[in-house]
């Protein structure tokens, strides 16, 4: 038994992957929510709000790179199912015109 590409499970493996990109971006709009500590709440949480900017900063950057990985991963998926089915397309036709004709 030999290697078997299915292209729309590529696909949609593809698609569930840029999918994750509107996830990695509400996990960035929920640590901006969340941890964005306002002028008046620093007087009262003083000793927190420098922490909380620092975590928000980086929770900030690293949902900004995941979501740029998973756009990318996401295309490079498609590239391969795209790839995989005009694989198969040339060998079914090439297949296809060692076949007699029936004239």
């Amino acid at each position: 038994m030999g290697f078997r590409a299915e292209p729309g499970s590529i696909r949609e493996f593809g698609e569930a992957m840029d999918g994750l990109v509107s996830d990695a971006n509400a996990a960035k709009d929920y640590v901006s929510d969340h941890l964005n500590v306002t002028a008046g709440d620093a007087r009262m949480f003083a000793t927190v709000a420098g922490a909380a900017a620092d975590v928000l900063e980086a929770l900030t950057a690293n949902y900004g790179r995941l979501a740029t990985i998973q756009r990318t991963s996401a295309a490079e998926v498609d590239k391969a199912a795209v790839m995989y089915q005009e694989t198969d397309d040339e060998k079914a036709e090439r297949l296809d015109r060692t076949y007699e004709t029936g004239d």
